[in-house]
């Protein structure tokens, strides 16, 4: 009989993307408990799945954030470049040329915002009602 710690550790490395190998060797039980336990222990995996994937998003969000908010600071250099620059004298393309970059990688830094609406149960059958109760407007 195994203990409860070793089951809640097992639950942990394998959330954590071990191998059944790697977790046998550490917790000193075979693999074939392990693969037993993972289908016993499924949902809790999953959970600690979720959890470590969690981390890792909240550690890239924000060095994504950071790393908008330095090329924010980047293009506001650039702008203000751009403003003191005597276009009677000199052609600003490399300033353009900075700025058009810094926009274009923070745009591809931002993330994608979409909102979703629930569809009730039903098909389209609640479709079609949902449209015969719904006002359209035109532009």
């Amino acid at each position: 009989m195994h203990s409860q710690e070793k089951r809640r550790r097992f639950i942990q490395l394998r959330g954590q993307g071990l191998s059944y190998r790697k977790i046998a060797k550490e917790l000193n039980i075979a693999r074939c408990t392990l693969v037993r336990w993972s289908l016993i222990f499924d949902v809790h995996i999953n959970n600690a799945k979720i959890i470590e994937f969690e981390g890792l998003m909240e550690e890239y969000l924000a060095t994504r954030k950071h790393r908008i908010e330095a090329l924010g600071t980047q293009l506001n250099k650039v702008t203000e470049a751009l403003v003191e620059c005597d276009f009677t004298k000199e052609t600003p393309t490399r300033l353009i040329e900075m700025q058009t970059r810094i926009t274009k990688e923070m745009q591809e830094l931002s993330p994608k915002i979409e909102f979703h609406r629930k569809i009730p149960f039903g098909g389209d059958e609640a479709i079609k009602k949902i449209m015969d109760h719904t006002d359209t407007w035109e532009v």
